[in-house]
């Protein structure tokens, strides 16, 4: 004989199918006729298809093909979105008493049901502490789908300052990277943003952390996601200090000054009261701090003494106080208004003589006896 043992080849009727449960039938054909019936037994794959209870074509001897005879096999849905569907090899094996070649598959696409996966960022912890240099706060991005692609998603993750922040309040780790492995739907990888300490009292700050998507997936970038990091100073207070003491009551002046214990994000208003009978202010009663400073030389309070016709010996001490004002707050506070804490005394130098005293009879005639 001169004829080679005959090759085997698999067709399917319908060359796309849908993945959920979509059907289709396959048949054989030999390259030649051969003296011996061939047997063609179709193979599932795991993942792709499953094979029906007669997996068996047979092609009688002599013939080619047999267009009775067909295996159907269905399409094995996945949670997974396939990116161009998915492709699958329709293969199988072959036996005949005298030989047979090679089995030659078909080409299965199985057109994918699942919507593109949606991403998703988030922050542990979401809300963290300014802390200190040495124990900074620091949160951990981390992204997720909803479900897996069959393509992998790389993440690039960027933080960019938000409400009360500046760019200066946090960091970014060198690792800006976030990896979702084809068929996962949680990242690998460990990018971070810790918090930058300061020493100015603030309302708390917040950051926004983004993300933009590569890859083929088609996935879109997720929405972006807030920090905050939450301020670690007190409100500061406010210290008043007069220029020279003690003054001459009668019409010495001197000028005041304020200094805040720490500075803040907001600027401080401070206003000098006058005290009746001590004391008067100036027609600029007032002693601005701007933002992030802890006082300005170049502005101060002038205040004025009022005389007394009062010898005060040793001389008087009244308090010079004050309100403030700061949006964003200033300590200490009493009631509705806020006190000075560490107030100076002001010193008032007497301008009256020591008094003279004069004694006086009721009767300036009585009986000696």
């Amino acid at each position: 004989d001169d004829e080679a043992a005959p090759g085997v080849t698999l067709a399917v009727a319908d060359s796309s199918i849908a993945e959920d449960g979509g059907t289709t039938t396959v048949t054989a054909t030999l390259s030649h006729a051969s003296s011996a019936a061939t047997t063609v037994t179709v193979t599932a794959v795991d993942g792709s298809y499953t094979v029906g209870e007669d997996a068996t074509i047979e092609i009688a001897a002599g013939e080619t093909a047999n267009a009775a005879d067909t295996v159907t096999i269905t399409a094995v849905n996945d949670a997974i979105d396939n990116v161009g569907n998915r492709s699958a090899t329709v293969s199988g094996t072959a036996q005949n008493s005298q030989g047979v070649g090679t089995v030659t598959g078909a080409a299965l696409t199985l057109t994918d049901d699942e919507g593109t996966p949606t991403a998703t960022l988030a922050l542990s912890p979401e809300t963290i502490d300014e802390h200190d240099g040495t124990n900074p706060g620091k949160a951990t991005v981390t992204a997720t789908l909803n479900r897996a692609s069959s393509e992998a998603v790389t993440l690039t993750v960027a933080a960019a300052a938000g409400t009360n922040a500046a760019a200066g309040d946090f960091s970014l780790s060198s690792t800006k990277t976030l990896t979702i492995a084809a068929g996962a739907t949680s990242s690998t990888g460990t990018v971070t943003v810790t918090a930058v300490d300061d020493t100015t009292d603030a309302p708390d700050k917040e950051v926004t952390v983004t993300a933009a998507v590569s890859g083929d997936s088609g996935i879109a970038a997720p929405a972006s996601v807030t920090l905050t990091i939450e301020d670690d100073e007190a409100a500061p207070g406010v210290t008043l200090a007069v220029a020279d003491s003690p003054i001459a009551e009668n019409g010495g002046t001197t000028t005041v000054t304020a200094t805040l214990s720490h500075a803040s994000s907001a600027a401080t208003t401070i206003t000098v009261q006058p005290v009746t009978g001590a004391y008067t202010v100036g027609s600029d009663a007032t002693i601005t701090i701007a933002a992030g400073e802890t006082a300005n030389e170049a502005d101060s309070v002038t205040i004025t003494t009022e005389n007394d016709a009062i010898n005060n010996l040793g001389g008087p001490t009244v308090t010079v106080g004050g309100t403030a004002q700061n949006s964003h707050g200033v300590q200490p506070v009493t009631g509705a208004r806020l006190a000075l804490t560490g107030k100076l005394l002001l010193n008032r130098e007497t301008g009256e003589a020591a008094p003279g005293v004069t004694l006086a009879v009721a009767d300036s005639s009585i009986a000696e006896n």
